[in-house]
């Protein structure tokens, strides 16, 4: 029988963190998360930590949530008021909470859903060779559903999942569009709208993890807003890069990727941002990936490279076997996935140290986007307009026989 500690940690391991992480989450040693570890493992008769997680799913330690319904009359929309933003001192990482039962998987439902289904289709992946580019065989379309368009399209709306709804904010030409708040209602099968941002969103760069979703303006003071699904807050920092394109959360610091195209650079933040060492000579950052506790760049040529802490440099991890181009790229459970806009489209999992381990091609419809966002254990593409949104939901497939 599990104690009440052992039930909280293997619900982190669940979730995809590391012993390091934990321990920081917890405010114990390491080793002492170690040794829970490991009477959870001699108790519940596993070997490791993906079979973990998947015996707190079987037995009810968290829920999932079904696939998406068909649509019915949409309800009369109720919006709930905001109240007003208050400033906060740089963030911590969550502390999560063991809550029984768990009606909801809450703010980890997303990330450990999506993570275990991940874990399923990519040992299937991890398994079987990787085809030459054009011998990728498409994929059954069945998989991949399209989701309707925002009400109101505008340039840089981001997509985010807060407390698992999905939601569009800002972006737009004018202050209206650039406040504007819309969430996906899963039952209609319709954006509804939903209580305005209490600031304006002019190009926002968003990132998320379990405690709601973060968003910075590219174009704005550096101000990096917090949102729980409930309250807006902010964290004021100074001196921001210029033309920041993505925000991460990194060993307990902000990481942004800022700069012109060619000419983009590493920033993290801690009390002040301070330059990451370049990467080197002729290698373009093209996308900014947190995997665990690593820190990964993918260059223009899609050359994949890994940051050294110790040693303060970037040490090439591998290669992706063809250009970056318009490409969007997330990190689950210990691989990396990446949507690649080129004919043909294709979904490509990279595993740190292993290279290219799984690679399928995709409908024609999907556009790669600039945009993917994990969601009730399926990934979300969306355009930078809001317009071509795409759902891939072989994930639940995949997952569905394991939860029954």
């Amino acid at each position: 029988m599990l104690s009440e500690r052992e039930r909280q940690i293997l619900l982190l391991v669940a979730t995809g963190l590391s012993n390091r992480q934990i321990a920081g989450q917890l405010d114990i040693s390491e080793n002492t998360v170690k040794v829970h570890v490991r009477n959870i493992f001699a108790k519940i008769d596993v070997a490791s930590r993906t079979e973990a997680s998947l015996y707190a799913v079987r037995h009810g330690l968290m829920d999932v949530q079904a696939p998406l319904q068909p649509a019915e009359p949409p309800p009369a929309v109720v919006e709930t008021p905001l109240p007003t933003a208050e400033v906060l001192p740089p963030p911590t990482p969550p502390t999560a909470v063991l809550r029984r039962p768990l009606p909801r998987a809450g703010r980890m439902a997303v990330g450990v859903a999506l993570a275990l289904s991940l874990a399923v289709g990519y040992g299937i992946w991890a398994a079987q060779p990787v085809a030459p580019r054009e011998a990728i065989k498409p994929i059954n379309d069945a998989r991949w559903k399209q989701l309707p368009g925002v009400s109101q399209p505008r340039a840089h709306v981001v997509l985010a999942v807060v407390n698992g709804d999905l939601y569009a904010l800002g972006g737009g030409d004018d202050a209206r569009q650039r406040s504007l708040v819309e969430r996906f209602d899963s039952t209609t099968q319709q954006w509804q709208p939903a209580s305005p941002l209490p600031f304006a969103l002019v190009q926002g760069v968003s990132w998320s993890d379990g405690s709601g979703v973060w968003v910075i303006d590219a174009r704005g003071d550096g101000t990096i807003h917090h949102w729980d699904g409930v309250d807006w807050r902010w964290t004021a920092t100074h001196n921001a890069p210029a033309e920041i394109t993505q925000l991460v959360r990194w060993q307990g610091k902000w990481v942004v990727l800022a700069g012109a195209e060619g000419s983009a650079q590493l920033w993290s933040y801690d009390q002040e941002w301070t330059p990451i060492t370049v990467l080197p000579a002729d290698v373009e950052a093209a996308a900014l990936v947190v995997n665990a506790e690593q820190l990964l760049v993918v260059s223009t040529q899609g050359a994949v490279y890994s940051y050294a802490v110790e040693k303060k440099t970037w040490l090439r991890d591998g290669d992706l076997g063809q250009p970056w181009g318009t490409s969007v790229a997330y990190s689950v459970l210990g691989a990396v996935l990446v949507v690649q806009s080129d004919a043909p489209t294709t979904l490509t999992v990279y595993s740190p140290g292993q290279g290219v381990v799984g690679r399928q091609a995709v409908p024609s419809f999907v556009i790669g986007g600039v945009q993917l966002v994990p969601w009730q254990m399926q990934l979300v593409i969306g355009d930078d307009r809001g317009v071509s949104i795409v759902m891939y939901q072989a994930l639940y497939q995949n997952f569905a026989p394991i939860a029954q």
